[in-house]
């Protein structure tokens, strides 16, 4: 039973491969490995306490054994137990010094605790350890990048890709980081590698993928495959396929429907699975390469959203009675996003803007973020217009609306930037170190959305230098 447990899980059928390890258990409940073994079973059906359980017991049966301890050190992090996961490590590591594996695994616990210059050290003696460990190379790389040192993070996915040529995530990571330095001629091809990764977020269909060829009289499916804030960027491609005389459906989230309609080159709004018929598809970042994108020559006019004219007539009269100048706020992004911690700001960071003589501060966060506001609301004076938006399951049009009737929004890198350049109503950007690739390096304008102003970070993590700088261009604001 052990063996054919051993050969489900290889298989990834991992609910037989439990079932499986259970019945050889049965036989056997003093097996460490057998515990060991439906640890990584469970882990992968989403059941890490259990999984945590095995290990535990594999330890209390094989306590000298290391693998145990860095097998229970990783499903301690993938549970967020950060300080006990790395005191699995250490005991690994001090049982055997030179397991590389549980280096690997302690830097990137280090990463996900915040403490970067350890991290980096455990990756770079993983590396000494095992060389030719392409993960270990490409997460370093992650880190590097992070940190703003882009030369070095390249040279790192270069190194993953020489262990691992087909590693399609070192391929992604390369391809960001040649996005962020404004190398488009080869980020946006290698991009590409995207559709490999085990979690791609677009749909594939039995259609053909279209490649640019002509496409008169067919219809094109545009399918989204990101979050909400790069559907509502990259929408702006429809227009560019008009010269290919196709019938332009948007596939997006269904909650996008209401922003989007009318957007200009679409066709149909269409969702996943709707049966709604067509001759090819595409994934929406599939395009800038399809077409060539360079600095030069991507699409940048604005604006190519609109807001409901009745939802924004309705906003108009309660804004225009504030004599002030009226800045929407938000600060909080997706917290399941890789890298949220780095990109998203403290509310309190704001504090100098409520200081602007003149001005005064609108919320537009909701969701995570919104219970930071009611310890700062009368401090700041921040007017919560949170609860009024978008509350009938169509996101950002009443955040739209309102966004036409105030003087400047500020905000985080969240989809409240996109929507707000999309509209092209004046929003300043307030971004990390080292930023999303579309916001590129070291200027303070956004090629995609000419009325946005970027405020970036001096020194690693530190928002005080960001805010100071976007107060002082408010208070010189001519009004």
């Amino acid at each position: 039973m052990h063996g054919l447990g051993l050969m489900a899980c290889q298989a990834g059928n991992f609910a037989e491969a439990e079932n499986l390890l259970r019945q050889a258990l049965a036989s056997h409940p003093d097996d460490p490995a057998l515990h060991n073994n439906l640890n990584l079973a469970l882990r992968q059906l989403g059941r890490p306490a259990e999984a945590i359980a095995c290990c535990r017991r594999a330890i209390e049966l094989a306590p000298h054994l290391p693998q145990l301890h860095n097998n229970l050190g990783v499903a301690l992090k993938e549970t967020g137990a950060w300080a006990e996961a790395e005191q699995s490590f250490d005991r690994a590591l001090a049982l055997q010094p030179g397991y590389a594996d549980a280096h690997y695994n302690l830097a990137n616990t280090l990463v996900e605790a915040g403490r970067l210059d350890e991290a980096e050290r455990s990756f770079r003696r993983a590396i000494e350890l095992a060389p030719r460990d392409w993960q270990a190379h490409n997460n370093l790389g992650n880190l590097l990048k992070l940190w703003g040192r882009h030369g070095e993070a390249l040279a790192q996915f270069d190194a993953a890709l020489g262990c691992n040529p087909q590693a399609a995530e070192a391929h992604r990571n390369r391809a960001l980081l040649k996005l962020l330095l404004g190398d488009f001629a080869a980020g946006w091809p290698e991009y590409e590698w995207r559709k490999r990764l085990p979690g791609y977020g677009g749909t594939q269909y039995a259609q053909p993928e279209w490649q640019g060829e002509p496409l008169a009289g067919k219809t094109l499916r545009i399918c989204a495959e990101q979050g909400l804030g790069d559907v509502i960027q990259m929408v702006r491609y429809a227009p560019l396929l008009a010269e290919y005389d196709a019938r332009v459906h948007l596939e997006c989230p269904p909650t996008l429907h209401a922003l989007l309609t009318g957007a200009p080159g679409i066709d149909k709004l269409v969702a996943r699975g709707d049966g709604e018929p067509f001759d090819a598809y595409v994934p929406m970042f599939s395009l800038p390469t399809i077409l060539g994108t360079t600095l030069e020559t991507l699409p940048g006019g604005v604006p190519y959203l609109a807001a409901e004219e009745q939802r924004a007539a309705t906003w108009r009269p309660e804004l225009a009675a504030e004599q002030a100048l009226k800045i929407g706020i938000a600060w909080q992004g997706n917290r399941d996003f890789a890298g949220d911690a780095y990109r998203s700001v403290p509310l309190s960071e704001f504090e100098p803007l409520a200081r602007v003589p003149g001005a005064k501060l609108f919320s537009l966060q909701k969701g995570p973020g919104s219970e930071q506001l009611p310890p700062l609301a009368q401090r700041l004076h921040i007017v919560d217009l949170a609860p009024r938006l978008d509350n009938d399951g169509h996101a950002f049009v009443d955040t739209a609306a309102v966004m036409r009737s105030l003087d400047l929004v500020v905000t985080s890198d969240t989809a409240i930037a996109h929507v707000a350049g999309a509209l092209g109503v004046p929003v300043w950007l307030a971004l990390q170190y080292s930023p999303n690739w579309r916001w590129l390096l070291e200027r303070a304008d956004c090629p995609w959305y000419p009325t946005m102003r970027l405020f970036r970070q001096r020194h690693f993590g530190a928002w005080s230098d960001v805010f100071a700088d976007i107060a002082a261009a408010l208070a010189s604001l001519d009004r």
